[in-house]
């Protein structure tokens, strides 16, 4: 499985594949390359630090610490001032670690619908075309009504976790109550409407994170020499000659200060693979040379392949949560995210069985719904014109999906929970209309692009953050163990108004009516969303596989169009536009 076998420290001078980023998809595609051709000499950059059995990846309960704007394991992109956001510049944080979100991310097992891929209408692409491979890659091990949907022996192990909390019963069934359906698998490729008990990226038995590099590329590379690993390093450009990719330079990603940092280049005898993001990849093929004239030439670069579409049409789920209080006697991770001693001390002691603490994320419920049509004809004019051309005739797509998360899942002190426990409902639209772009602004692989996301600049995906923030708030009032609401974290409703948050609510829930919103109250919904609307750190769509007319940027078989040799990969995204 694992390996204490180091990074590579020497590098072939020429190989025959390289990956140009070790996230997600670049180990999975080096482990399955190496495994099927172990003559293959294969060579993986990545930007940031090794991950091996760095606690920090390992033990899913350390999947905030991640979020801390000074990780050593993400990278944090500034973007162009919106007048969207209320003034904001938008923070966007990616992966720079070996495994890249594998290893990072919430472990949130969470699938499309097949419906989704079939929406591309590109053959090899389909649904059907695609389970095989959902499958080959998982060992899941929770029950499910559609066990056809899922693959029983590989690599990445998925499971509940081993921390079962009570309050989990609890909310399930408190939204049963309000007439929710409740499944054991909401992850079967065609359910919606639905609640259910949210699987785990997390290895049964052992509690650890189902991370590709520890599970793809590690036992490849204890097998097999031909499979080089070079970390901490930045591919300024692919060498484009003759049509053709033939190799790499890269960098040091942080290089020595007041020094010239020292340029090495491979070459590549057959492949060179782009897996370097949403945000990494487009970067990566304009300093080549690929993308937009004008975006080049005002960059600096030559242009060697004039492709529009790299770059653009950056796309994010939107994601908008709320905060609310819990009896101080209800079991959450909220002591071990204050890193009290005790609690801390108590999650140690379990790690070594698989159980406890660390060895879960505590997103422990989900659900994927979509408004009624009653309710859609109460919203605004914007969103019944994009439900229309979205939604309306596709009755197996919800519009949000929402993830409670047991805890308060950011800063206590920041946030000025000094003790308490809590519960976070997130809403995270699954198909938002906004469009952003990146680009570069020199040659420079150091410089800071030019990186505008794009969020809520649709006014279609206001209504969806409103919509589903009245609905999450219905189902925690009711919860025997609700407390209360932490205002801070809510709308700063008007004066005298009905919705106003509550901090104490210990109402009885029996004699509990559905708040009724004003249309300032649904205002001060969206100027909170505005607020506060972040990334899911799902970005997509600035390598786009469609038809070059069209603005794409690869084929059905991911190559690049105009470079031979060449080929853009990224992780099948959830909910995929």
């Amino acid at each position: 499985m694992t390996s204490t076998i180091p990074t590579t420290t020497t590098v072939p001078a020429e190989v025959d594949v390289i990956i140009i980023g070790g996230g997600a998809t670049g180990c999975i595609i080096a482990g399955r390359l190496a495994a099927a051709d172990p003559t293959l000499e294969i060579l993986v950059v990545e930007a940031g630090p090794d991950n091996l059995e760095d606690p920090e990846v390992i033990r899913p309960g350390n999947c905030l610490r991640h979020m801390n704007p000074y990780s050593s394991k993400m990278k944090a992109y500034t973007g162009t001032h919106s007048e969207h956001l209320g003034g904001r510049s938008p923070i966007v944080s990616v992966a720079q670690v070996l495994g890249g979100g594998s290893s990072v991310n919430y472990l949130m097992y969470s699938r499309a619908n097949s419906s989704d891929y079939d929406d591309w209408n590109t053959e090899g692409w389909s649904g059907k075309d695609l389970l095989p491979l959902f499958r080959k890659c998982e060992t899941y091990t929770l029950k499910s009504d559609s066990p056809e949907t899922h693959g029983s022996s590989g690599p990445l192990g998925v499971s509940s976790g081993g921390c079962p909390l009570p309050i989990t019963d609890e909310l399930l069934k408190t939204a049963q109550d309000r007439g929710h359906p409740i499944v054991d698998d909401a992850q079967d490729l065609k359910t919606v409407n639905v609640f259910a008990r949210w699987a785990k990226w997390i290895q049964p038995g052992t509690g650890r994170r189902s991370d590709t590099a520890h599970y793809y590329l590690r036992p490849q590379m204890v097998k097999n020499p031909n499979v080089y690993l070079v970390v901490e390093s930045t591919v300024s450009k692919i060498i484009i000659e003759g049509g053709k990719a033939t190799g790499i330079e890269y960098v040091p990603t942080v290089p020595e200060e007041n020094t010239t940092p020292p340029r090495t280049t491979v070459k590549a005898r057959r492949l060179v693979i782009l897996t370097a993001g949403s945000i990494g990849s487009p970067r990566i093929l304009e300093r080549s040379g690929v993308g937009a004239k004008a975006v080049l030439e005002a960059a600096g670069v030559t242009p060697t392949v004039d492709l529009p579409g790299v770059g653009a049409n950056y796309q994010d789920h939107h994601l908008f949560s709320a905060i609310y209080q819990l009896d101080d006697d209800t079991e959450t991770p909220d002591d071990m995210n204050r890193l009290d001693t005790a609690a801390l001390l108590k999650a140690e002691e379990g790690w070594p069985t698989g159980k406890g603490m660390f060895t879960s994320n505590f997103v422990e419920v989900g659900s994927k719904i979509r408004p009624s049509e009653s309710e859609v004809a109460s919203f605004d004019p914007d969103f019944q014109a994009y439900w229309k051309e979205k939604f309306e005739n596709a009755k197996d797509k919800a519009v949000v999906l929402t993830c409670w998360s047991m805890g308060y899942p950011g800063g206590h002190e920041l946030a000025g929970l000094s003790k308490g426990k809590y519960i976070g409902a997130v809403t995270i639209t699954l198909y938002p209309a906004s469009r952003g772009s990146i680009h570069i602004t020199s040659a420079d692989p150091y410089e800071h692009p030019n990186f505008d996301p794009g969020f809520l600049s649709h006014p279609a995906d206001i209504a969806p953050l409103v919509w589903s923030y009245k609905f999450n708030r219905e189902i925690a009032r009711r919860m025997p163990s609700f407390r209360g609401e932490v205002p801070v974290m809510h709308p700063a409703y008007p004066d005298g108004s009905a919705a106003a948050a509550k901090a104490v609510d210990n109402e009885d829930i029996a004699t509990k009516k559905d708040i009724v919103y004003t249309k300032e109250d649904d205002k001060a919904i969206e100027q909170l969303a505005r607020s506060r609307v972040a990334s899911t750190w799902h970005g997509l769509g600035t390598a786009p596989m469609m038809p070059r007319e069209n603005g794409g940027v690869v084929d059905k078989e991911l190559n690049v169009y105009g470079v031979a040799n060449l080929k853009v990969a990224g992780m099948l995204d959830l909910y995929p536009a």
